[in-house]
């Protein structure tokens, strides 16, 4: 293969790889975003424990 070929293949998979690091920065890691609702479920409940707590998910 040509070496400019080789280093235009590295530079894509370079910036993809940048480029879907900073999207997961912005919109946050899925096990952080679990993690921190467990936490404030907890949180909730030992804190609050009468009161009577509904959760709505919408995807």
């Amino acid at each position: 293969m040509d070496k400019k070929k080789i280093m235009i293949g590295i530079f894509l998979v370079i910036m993809l790889g940048t480029i879907y690091f900073v999207y997961l920065k912005l919109n946050g890691w899925a096990h952080a975003k679990e993690e921190f609702k467990q936490k404030v479920e907890l949180y909730i409940k030992s804190e609050y424990p009468n009161v009577m707590i509904k959760n709505h998910e919408v995807h």
